[in-house]
C-alpha cells in the first residue's frame, strides 16, 4: 500500500471517529440496539467515546487536499 493510501485511510478513520462520537453524544452508544424502546435507559449509560487508532499519529497529512464529491459529482463545502 502506498503512503497516500495510508493518508486517505487515516482521514477516513478520523472522520468515522467524529461521526461515531457525534451519535454517542446524542445518546446512541455503539452497542445500542437497532430498535430503541427506552431512550432514558440509553442516556443513563456511561458515554465511551471512540478514539482514532494509534497508527494514525504516525501518518503525515496529504500535501494537497483531496475532495470526495457528493452523489451529484459536486464538491461539498464541509
Amino acid at each position: 500500500m502506498s503512503y497516500r493510501s495510508f493518508e486517505i485511510l487515516g482521514g477516513l478513520t478520523e472522520i468515522l471517529c467524529h461521526s461515531f462520537n457525534r451519535l454517542i453524544n446524542l445518546g446512541l452508544p455503539r452497542d445500542s440496539p437497532p430498535i430503541v424502546g427506552d431512550f432514558t435507559a440509553l442516556a443513563a449509560l456511561p458515554k465511551v467515546l471512540e478514539c482514532p487508532p494509534e497508527w494514525l499519529a504516525n501518518v503525515q497529512p496529504l500535501l494537497e487536499a483531496v475532495f470526495v464529491p457528493n452523489g451529484k459529482g459536486e464538491r461539498v463545502a464541509e
